[in-house]
């Protein structure tokens, strides 16, 4: 992963029964950031077998991509899947230093993480 990069993995748990209405809104999401935010470098989600919880895999190209995506079309579509869906956890698996981004981040109760050690190829 590049310094710059923004990447966190956020875990729901979708209501019983309301699968179906969950993999519209977040098509439709997927498509509209697909369509509209060309720094969003990975956007992806992945659905429990049992179809009880998403895993949304998420990495931008620095702050203002990921910034973009919060200000954009996220904003349309994230309350009415919130609605149907609870934020379980929300790991931060880069260094986040803008105040907006972390402000934004905490009303989903983001867990903030350092680096220790890795690397990427």
């Amino acid at each position: 992963m590049e310094a710059d990069q923004i990447h966190w993995i956020t875990e729901m748990i979708i209501e019983d029964g309301k699968l179906d209405t969950f993999k519209e809104l977040a098509g439709g999401l997927v498509e509209a950031v697909h369509e509209t935010e060309p720094d969003t470098l990975v956007y992806d989600y992945h659905i429990r077998e049992d179809g009880s919880k998403c895993f949304v895999n998420e990495l931008y190209a620095d702050t203002e991509a990921a910034l973009t995506h919060m200000n954009g079309k996220a904003g349309e579509y994230i309350p009415q899947i919130l609605e149907i869906a609870d934020i379980n956890t929300m790991i931060l698996l880069s260094q986040v230093e803008n105040q907006e981004l972390r402000d934004g981040l905490k009303q989903f109760d983001a867990q903030f993480t350092e680096f220790y050690q890795g690397f990427s190829r």
